[in-house]
């Protein structure tokens, strides 16, 4: 009987952690887009108020929301990677695509207080993780042969997997050391080749600081109702408030003659919209 009882916790301690959430639309299609700078993200957050965006929020459920606005990012992406459209450029919708992964982790953390950053799960994560190890990547080929380059980049870059504490001391690493690799004249000159830029630099700057803000986040008490709470409500706003200037962009393009998709709101959200 004894035996019987070992062999069922070494079963338990040898069981598989649950796998983590596949990366959702969103996430998937940041990667490909062209990485924007803090100028360009300041730019376009001005384009609408808090106020406007606090309006629109509190009109819509999140959820439902995001599931609109996955759809939008999928039809929208399609195009612009075969097409220019005028009136919307490739970095408007990576902005559209932040905004987005920023709302499903404001939703996950409104729903799940202290649980609200699952580690690998989280978007916030996901997109640290994809922007690491992106950054390893253009960081190697700017190094090429060289082992004492390479080992730089091992020493700092080797936590893709771990908690977002690493994840985070990585990336702070990795940033720094494109970061001086940038202030070589023949390491600048490499780096132009690799598209290891200042833009995407930033960008991963961004990555780091919404990893950190998801986690400090995390530590929220839940809320008491099943009502979106401001932040959500905030972010939900302007996510809405792109999609109406997405479906202005695409229908003005669409009536001159340019062969795009319509972007049709759905039930949930045409009232808005409309």
């Amino acid at each position: 009987m004894a035996a019987k009882k070992k062999a069922v916790k070494a079963k338990k301690a040898t069981a598989k952690a649950p796998r983590a959430a596949p990366p959702t639309l969103a996430v998937k299609v940041l990667g490909q887009l062209p990485a924007l700078d803090n100028r360009l993200r300041a730019a376009y957050r001005g384009s609408f108020s808090e106020e406007q965006c606090d309006a629109w929020g509190a009109e819509t459920k999140s959820a439902e929301v995001v599931r609109e606005a996955e759809k939008w990012i999928g039809a929208m992406f399609g195009t612009v990677k075969k097409q220019s459209v005028s009136g919307y450029s490739p970095r408007r919708l990576a902005w559209l695509s932040e905004l987005v992964v920023s709302l499903q982790d404001e939703i996950a953390k409104s729903k799940a207080g202290s649980n609200g950053l699952h580690g690998a799960t989280s978007s916030a994560m996901q997109v640290a993780q994809r922007v690491l190890t992106d950054l390893v990547g253009r960081l190697e080929l700017v190094a090429g042969g060289r082992a004492e380059l390479l080992e730089l980049i091992r020493a700092r870059g080797t936590s893709q997997r771990g908690s977002p504490q690493h994840v985070r001391d990585a990336l702070t690493a990795l940033i720094d050391l494109a970061s001086k690799w940038r202030r070589d004249a023949a390491l600048l000159l490499l780096a132009e080749d690799a598209d290891l830029s200042e833009a995407r630099l930033n960008a991963a700057y961004n990555a780091l600081e919404n990893l950190a803000r998801a986690e400090e986040a995390a530590y929220e008490p839940p809320p008491t109702t099943d009502q979106d709470s401001a932040a959500v409500n905030r972010v939900e706003g302007r996510v809405l408030r792109e999609m109406k200037l997405a479906a202005s962009a695409f229908a003005q393009a669409k009536a001159n003659g340019e062969r795009v998709p319509a972007l049709t709101p759905g039930p949930t959200v045409r009232s808005v919209l409309a």
